[in-house]
């Protein structure tokens, strides 16, 4: 957990070289025991997250909901950081199972999501509250959920057009990717 810290945390990738074995040999352990990664406490677009691989989370668990996990992987709610350069995967969540986004404008950038489960919905990323990066694309593929949004959702208002380098399928259906837009004039 960040705890409201504005801090860097990254491989030897891109500090050292460009060699991305560094993010498959730096890895952080969730050991099944919550998110592995948590964004809770406003952190900014200052607080990053570079070159690591992010595995075997179990999902943040919110106080009083039963049976609800949400991010296995990463955990990203009311803050905006910088997720780049990551490998998450083999995460499992009840929603969300390798990111979960909302309620803010965190940044994508060059990630693979890959591997991770849902038990219900938005095996991969569920996201209402991220940007993603245009230039160093994200891939998302061979992600599962019981039910809709294996790969990614994308909610929320004004969503611009997101472009993804991987997906597990060539044209996804909802089962695959999910959108829902809310409305300018929605009040």
């Amino acid at each position: 957990r960040y705890n409201g810290k504005n801090i860097n945390i990254t491989s030897l990738f891109g500090v050292e070289s460009n060699d991305r074995r560094y993010i498959r040999e730096t890895i952080i352990d969730g050991n099944q025991n919550g998110a592995v990664v948590v964004f809770l406490d406003g952190e900014t677009r200052n607080a990053i997250l570079n070159g690591l691989t992010v595995t075997n989370g179990s999902g943040y668990y919110i106080s009083g909901a039963a049976r609800t996990s949400s991010g296995g992987g990463i955990y990203i709610v009311n803050s905006s950081p910088i997720i780049s350069n990551c490998i998450v995967e083999n995460n499992w969540a009840v929603s969300g199972g390798g990111i979960y986004s909302a309620q803010g404008n965190s940044l994508l950038s060059g990630n693979t999501i890959r591997h991770n489960r849902a038990l219900e919905n938005y095996g991969g990323i569920c996201s209402s509250g991220a940007e993603f990066c245009n230039e160093l694309l994200n891939s998302v593929y061979f992600n599962y959920s019981s039910a809709r949004g294996s790969d990614l959702y994308l909610g929320g208002r004004n969503q611009r057009q997101v472009i993804i380098d991987t997906l597990t399928v060539k044209n996804p259906d909802i089962y695959f990717v999910e959108e829902y837009i809310v409305p300018d004039d929605f009040t």
